[in-house]
C-alpha cells in the first residue's frame, strides 16, 4: 500500500527518466558551459522553455539590468547567430518586451538584430505540450552529430536565465519522426517591442566613466513636459540621494525649454521626520518654477507592504495622453547615475 501511494504521488521516480532516448545523466550543477561548447560544433539549436527569461531578475543592488551570467550567455548566443547560427525558441507564452520590466528591454536591445535577420525565431507551444517528456535543447536536429539535452527542471526555468539546469541528461539527437512529433502544434510568433530601433537606446557606464547627460537626455532639449514622474525607492531616503535629485533637475533645466508643470515622485515610505522635511524642501524649491510636487510614499514592510525596486523616469509631454512619453530606466538612482564612481546602466524608450 505504501509503495502504491509513493508511486501515485510521484515520490519514486525512475533512475533514468530519459532512458527511452538513450540519454545518460551528467554530473554537473549548470549545463550552460556544455551548451556553449556544443554550439561551436553546430549551426542550429532548438530550445523549449516555459519562458524566455524571468521577469523579476532585477534587484535592489544591481548595477546592470541583467545578471552577469545571463548577459554573457545572451551575448554568446547573439555572436553565434551573427556568425551563421540559427536559434529557434519554443515558449509557453510569447516573450514580453516592455518598459515595465527593465531587463526585458535590455534583452530586446541584444536580440532585436537577430530577429531582424531571421537567425532567431520564436514559437508558441501548444497548451498540452509535456516539456518533461521532450528535450530541453536539441542541436543540429535531424542531422548526424545531433545532441539532445533533457532536464525535468526545465519546466520552471526561463531559457536565458537557466538554459540547461540540473539535473541534466545528454543523449543522441532525435529521429526525423521524433523531431516532427516534438514540433507538432507549434505556432510561429511574431515578436516586437513597443518602440522602433531609433527610439530605444541603451548605455552602460563602467565605474569611473564620465556620464554623458546631454546625450542620454537629449530628448529634453527644447521641450516642455506636463509631467515628470520619478520612481525611485531611495530618492528621499537620505540627504545624499535627495541632493542628487536636486542636482539632476538642475542639469535637466539646462536642456528643457520650461520646467514641468508637475513632478510626481514615487518612493519608499521611510517613516522619518527627515523624509517629511525633504519633501517640504522640494515643494519649496520648485514653487518658484511654478512646478507642482506630488509625492507618493510606498509602504514596503509589514502586512500591507508593496514590492518596489525598479528605478524609472517618465517624461510626459501631455497630461491627457499618458501613452505619449519617454521612459528612462536606470539600474540605480539618479544619484548613482550622476556619480561616476558607480557602475550604471540607462535605457531610453521613446513613444512620441
Amino acid at each position: 500500500m505504501l509503495r502504491w501511494l509513493k508511486q501515485l504521488l510521484g515520490v519514486e521516480q525512475p533512475a533514468n527518466p530519459y532512458a527511452i532516448f538513450n540519454a545518460a545523466p551528467l554530473d554537473v550543477n549548470d549545463g550552460r558551459p556544455l551548451l556553449l561548447a556544443e554550439l561551436e560544433r553546430t549551426n542550429h539549436l532548438i530550445a523549449v522553455a516555459p519562458t524566455l527569461f524571468n521577469l523579476n531578475t532585477s534587484g535592489e543592488s544591481a548595477d546592470t539590468f541583467l545578471a552577469a551570467e545571463t548577459l554573457a550567455f545572451v551575448r554568446n548566443l547573439v555572436a553565434w547567430m551573427a556568425g551563421g547560427g540559427r536559434l529557434e525558441l519554443a515558449l509557453a507564452p510569447p516573450p514580453a518586451f516592455s518598459p515595465e520590466f527593465p531587463a526585458s528591454l535590455a534583452l530586446w536591445y541584444e536580440l532585436r538584430p537577430r530577429l531582424a535577420d531571421g537567425s532567431l525565431k520564436f514559437w508558441k507551444l501548444p497548451r498540452n505540450f509535456d516539456a518533461r517528456s521532450w528535450p530541453r535543447a536539441l542541436t543540429n536536429p535531424g542531422h548526424t552529430g545531433s545532441v539532445a539535452w533533457f532536464t525535468p527542471a526545465g519546466v520552471g526555468a526561463g531559457f536565458l536565465d537557466e538554459p540547461l539546469p540540473a539535473p541534466l541528461w545528454r543523449g543522441p539527437g532525435l529521429t526525423a519522426e521524433s523531431v516532427a512529433a516534438l514540433r507538432l502544434g507549434w505556432e510561429e510568433q511574431k515578436v516586437s517591442a513597443t518602440a522602433k530601433p531609433s527610439d530605444l537606446a541603451l548605455h552602460e557606464y563602467r565605474a569611473g566613466e564620465a556620464r554623458d547627460l546631454k546625450r542620454d537626455f537629449g530628448f529634453c532639449r527644447g521641450q516642455s513636459f506636463a509631467l515628470l514622474r520619478i520612481e525611485d525607492p531611495y530618492v528621499l531616503a537620505s540627504e545624499w540621494p535627495y541632493r542628487g535629485l536636486l542636482r539632476f533637475l538642475d542639469e535637466l533645466a539646462k536642456l528643457w525649454e520650461a520646467w514641468p508643470v508637475k513632478v510626481e515622485i514615487k518612493t519608499r515610505d521611510m517613516g522619518t521626520s527627515d523624509q517629511k522635511m525633504m519633501i517640504a524642501d522640494l515643494v519649496k524649491a520648485l514653487k518658484p518654477r511654478k512646478t507642482v510636487v506630488e509625492v507618493r510614499r510606498v509602504v514596503t514592510s509589514g502586512p500591507r507592504r508593496t514590492d518596489f525596486h525598479d528605478r524609472r523616469l517618465i517624461f510626459q509631454p501631455e497630461a491627457a495622453n499618458p501613452r505619449r512619453r519617454v521612459t528612462v530606466l536606470l539600474t540605480g538612482g539618479v544619484d548613482r547615475y550622476l556619480d561616476q564612481k558607480f557602475e550604471c546602466g540607462i535605457i531610453t524608450h521613446s513613444v512620441l
